[in-house]
């Protein structure tokens, strides 16, 4: 079974991959899910946020240099500023894998409108 879809988008499975809430006083989201690009060399980038800030990013397939560069450069980086500076950037076809990085950050913060992902 092939988790890419027929569109580009992410991909929120439960259990390994998904959303929930931390309990405490000051609950914090905490997402992992893989996003399924469209237009770039990478065909998936597994992603891990925590309280709005980027865990991790892993780019499967894509030029191996650039993507784990990508990778290592928005670790630690909070989503928003880390979509304000990679969204755009075009390679081919008007897009990049930043670009995509950028893409699912977004719909990362469509699917829980929190306030720590806003984008």
């Amino acid at each position: 079974m092939s988790l890419r879809p027929a569109r580009p988008g992410a991909i929120f499975l439960p259990g390994r991959l998904a959303t929930d809430r931390r309990s405490g006083a000051d609950e914090e989201l905490y997402m992992q899910f893989s996003y399924a690009t469209a237009g770039s060399c990478a065909t998936r980038i597994d992603i891990e946020i925590d309280g709005g800030v980027i865990v991790g990013a892993r780019f499967i397939d894509g030029c191996a240099g650039n993507t784990r560069a990508v990778a290592a450069l928005v670790a630690g980086m909070p989503v928003a500023e880390a979509v304000r500076r990679l969204k755009g950037i075009a390679c081919q076809g008007g897009t990049s894998c930043p670009d995509q990085l950028a893409r699912a950050l977004e719909a990362a913060a469509l699917r829980d409108a929190s306030p720590g992902l806003a984008v």
